[in-house]
């Protein structure tokens, strides 16, 4: 019984491993690809539209779909401000809320407003719309994890990285950065 059980175990953990680096894979599909326009609005109160008004500098943005996300999202913005403490790239974490919850944005963003340091307001800006669409185009299909991309100085997505940032995925972004 010890046997079969350690036996599912292994098989479940390789099909798991195995359907995320399919995902991985398909992802690799939208690179070079435009990445789609979205409006949101910084905390600071100023309104960005990726990737129009990021264009002509590198532009790193992490998408997240929940709170449980957030300590995921916390390891890109820690690395990528101590690399480039003087903006040397644009750097946006981009949390994305359903349509539904527009009427409580105030709430919502004075609440994130309160728990991000003042000289972050600048670099979180929530989206409130329909999800859908851009979990399709980006493929994102984990509401739980961070989606970053990394678009060139013409709004192209040319890297794409997932869930907490690690050394390796870390020298593969920099090294994507010209």
């Amino acid at each position: 019984m010890k046997t079969l059980l350690n036996l599912l175990s292994i098989i479940l953990i390789s099909t798991s491993y195995g359907n995320c680096q399919a995902e991985k894979k398909e992802r690799s599909v939208i690179i070079n690809k435009d990445f789609p326009n979205l409006t949101a609005e910084t905390l600071s109160g100023k309104t960005i539209n990726f990737p129009k008004d990021t264009k002509g500098k590198y532009t790193i943005i992490c998408v997240a779909f929940s709170d449980d996300a957030q300590p995921k999202v916390d390891t890109w913005t820690k690395a990528v401000l101590e690399k480039y403490p003087k903006n040397e790239v644009n750097f946006f974490e981009v949390p994305m809320l359903k349509k539904g919850l527009r009427f409580m944005r105030g709430i919502i963003d004075g609440g994130m407003r309160r728990g991000v340091p003042a000289n972050l307001h600048d670099k979180v800006a929530t989206f409130y719309g329909s999800l859908e669409p851009y979990k399709t185009q980006l493929m994102m299909t984990n509401n739980d994890d961070v989606y970053l991309y990394l678009l060139d100085t013409n709004g192209k997505i040319v890297h794409i990285s997932d869930a907490s940032a690690n050394t390796e995925k870390l020298t593969i972004l920099f090294s994507k950065i010209k």
